[in-house]
C-alpha cells in the first residue's frame, strides 16, 4: 500500500471503529439497538468530515431517545405479586393489591409498600412543547438546538405522569412514568374506585 494512502485511510478506519464502538456502547446503555447504532457510527467514521457531523447527530439522537429500562423478571414478579392492577414503565412502577389494601410504589432503586390509608392524594399531568426550531446551517447552533431540545424533552417527561402523594416524610411524592393520557385516565379511575371505594 502506498504510504500516502495509508495516511488517508488509517485515521478514517481507526475513527470508524472507535466511533462505531462508542456509539454502540452509548446505545446499549440507553436501551437502544446497539448493533444498528454501532453500524451507523462505523459508516459515519469512514467518511471523515461529513461522517463526523453525522456521528455527532447520531450520538445526539441516541442520547435524546427514551431509555427503556428492562427489569429482571424476578423483580417484576415480586413487585406485582398479588396485585390486581400494576403499571411499570422506565424506572417507575405502581401496583395495587385490593385484597390487602396495599399500594406498592417504585422509583429507580426505591420500592416501598403502603396501606391505602397512607395515600393522601393523586393527580396526573401531561406536559409537552417548548422545542427549539433551528434554521441555521451552522453545526454549533444545530448541536446547541438539539441539546436544548433534549433537555426540554427530559424536563417535559419528568413533569408528566401519575403523581401519588403519600403519608411519608422520606418520600412524600412518587412519580410514575405514564406518558399515555389514556393510561393516566384509566389509573385515575382505578385509584378512585379502589382507594376511595367509589
Amino acid at each position: 500500500m502506498n504510504m500516502d494512502l495509508a495516511y488517508i485511510f488509517l485515521p478514517s478506519i481507526v475513527f470508524a471503529l472507535f466511533g462505531g464502538g462508542l456509539l454502540a456502547l452509548i446505545a446499549k446503555l440507553k436501551g437502544r439497538s446497539w448493533l444498528a447504532w454501532g453500524a451507523i457510527g462505523t459508516v459515519c467514521g469512514l467518511i471523515p468530515i461529513i461522517g463526523f457531523i453525522g456521528w455527532i447527530i447520531a450520538v445526539i439522537i441516541v442520547l435524546a431517545g427514551s431509555s427503556k429500562h428492562v427489569l429482571p423478571a424476578e423483580v417484576v414478579n415480586a413487585f406485582t405479586q398479588g396485585a390486581k392492577y400494576s403499571h411499570m414503565e422506565g424506572h417507575t412502577g405502581i401496583a395495587l393489591v385490593p385484597d390487602e389494601r396495599v399500594i406498592r410504589l417504585k422509583n429507580g432503586p426505591f420500592i416501598k409498600q403502603y396501606t391505602f390509608a397512607d395515600v393522601r392524594s393523586w393527580r396526573v399531568n401531561s406536559q409537552s412543547g417548548g422545542g427549539i426550531i433551528n434554521t441555521s446551517t451552522n453545526l454549533a447552533s444545530s448541536v446547541a438546538a438539539a441539546s436544548a431540545n433534549s433537555r426540554i424533552r427530559r424536563e417535559n417527561q419528568q413533569a408528566s405522569g401519575l403523581f401519588v402523594q403519600m403519608r411519608d416524610i422520606d418520600m412524600p411524592e412518587w412519580r410514575i412514568d405514564m406518558p399515555s393520557q389514556q393510561q393516566q385516565a384509566r389509573w385515575m379511575e382505578i385509584m378512585r374506585q379502589l382507594i376511595n371505594d367509589d
